[in-house]
């Protein structure tokens, strides 16, 4: 699955570019990910963020929480998060050092985001509305929507 397959609406209208924003934070998500999705959807997707940022060698990874050099915070971790998020029956979970958490929950307020150890947890109840915010692409975004359908 192409990174490309993921920012075209049903309709075949592309509404949005992939920005160097939201490759940094994937970027920064790659180099968290340690090889732990092994289905073909997963393999295509990290195969295609391989390839463009391959072409794109100077961008510089943004972790979360982080401003990036063109963009926004929330279109780098939306990179970020559809890297390394998981979800549960509980919500969208991604792993953030504690250093960068409180940066991350700011982005958020009165949203209620649980910092569960080194990861921070999106509950459910929440799920559409980070998700209406933070562009999150990739077979991630089809696991949260599941939950929110």
């Amino acid at each position: 699955m192409l990174v490309q397959e993921h920012i075209v609406s049903d309709d075949g209208y592309c509404p949005e570019i992939v920005s160097p924003a939201w490759l940094a934070g994937a970027k920064a998500g790659l180099a968290q990910c340690l090889s732990r999705r092994h289905t073909s959807e997963w393999n295509e997707f990290i195969d295609s963020l391989l390839c463009l940022l391959e072409a794109m060698r100077d961008l510089s990874p943004v972790e979360p929480g982080a401003a990036p050099d063109d963009g926004s915070m929330y279109e780098a971790l939306g990179g970020y998060v559809s890297v390394v998020g998981r979800v549960s029956g509980r919500g969208l979970a991604f792993g953030v050092s504690l250093i960068h958490q409180q940066n991350v929950a700011s982005l958020f307020p009165g949203m209620a985001l649980t910092s569960t150890g080194h990861e921070i947890m999106v509950d459910f109840e929440d799920l559409c509305s980070f998700m209406n915010l933070v562009p999150i692409r990739g077979p991630i975004e089809r696991e949260a929507e599941v939950l929110y359908e």
